[in-house]
């Protein structure tokens, strides 16, 4: 079901997209593992790497973005540990995963134009570390002068979406600006929905060659989930290879159908197990 405003896919009873990763109580299974493969079958889970970020870098055009994207090593094409480094002044591999934590939250506070007092409460609450106002303009001059040709291109869409009072996304949608809405939210909105609607518009379209390409292929089973970024499929193990092969291609091509000159390097990855915990 296509619930959200961008068209990005939602779902209930149950709803599997907020099924967490990790069981908080360490002695029980994670809710993961109970989606489980029928008899002689296995999962296959292939996601986007950062697809978010890909597609950010693909719209601005940030070459400092498109480069670490670019990077042959899967340390180095880490736009979170790229911003954590340019934040702390460390190299990128120096960055600990709790300092990447803070370099993720600073990318996705950007990407989606929160001021520095939401930089502040989502460091509070995602990573549980307290920072002033004053560090947290820091960070966010930091990321602007670290990426300056996405803060050129979103200065560049809040001043052209507020004079058209509208919102457009790559694919040629776009949303009329809603009545009684404060310029807050408009400038966060301007950020988002490209972003998201993008995301959404690759996503479906991966979802339908998929689909098709799985048919054409014979192969029994299919898609049983699509979680934002991600696809989980369920067939015969025998067919696990190629349908990870098949799925990894769709889903590069899809992202490529709308972004042409988007970041593809390392962007798609299959893992197979016998539940969706043991495909991670």
């Amino acid at each position: 079901m296509f619930g959200a405003l961008t068209g990005r896919a939602s779902n209930s009873q149950p709803n599997l997209q907020q099924l967490p990763k990790r069981q908080p109580i360490k002695a029980l299974a994670s809710y993961r593992s109970l989606v489980v493969a029928g008899p002689g079958n296995v999962l296959v889970d292939v996601d986007y790497d950062q697809m978010e970020l890909r597609i950010l870098a693909a719209l601005s055009r940030d070459s400092a973005m498109l480069a670490v994207f670019d990077r042959e090593d899967e340390i180095g094409r880490d736009l979170h540990r790229a911003t954590a480094a340019a934040m702390l002044g460390i190299r990128p591999e120096d960055v600990t995963d709790e300092q990447r934590g803070w370099g993720k939250t600073v990318n996705f506070a950007q990407a989606y134009g929160q001021s520095p007092r939401g930089l502040m409460n989502r460091m509070l609450v995602l990573c549980d570390k307290v920072i002033s106002e004053a560090e947290a303009e820091a960070w966010r001059y930091t990321f602007r002068r670290t990426y300056p040709q996405f803060a050129q291109w979103s200065d560049d869409r809040i001043s052209m979406s507020n004079a058209r009072r509208r919102i457009e996304i790559s694919s040629g949608r776009f949303f009329d600006y809603g009545w009684g809405k404060p310029d807050a939210y408009h400038g966060n909105q301007i950020l988002n929905l490209p972003i998201q609607g993008t995301g959404a518009d690759i996503g479906m379209h991966g979802l339908a060659l998929i689909d098709e390409r799985l048919r054409a292929a014979n192969i029994k089973g299919g898609l049983i989930l699509w979680v934002h970024d991600e696809y989980l499929l369920e067939v015969a193990k025998a067919d696990a290879s190629l349908t990870a092969e098949i799925t990894e291609n769709a889903m590069c091509e899809a992202f490529l159908e709308f972004l042409p000159n988007g970041p593809v390097k390392g962007i798609v990855a299959a893992k197979v197990g016998p539940s969706w915990s043991e495909t991670k």
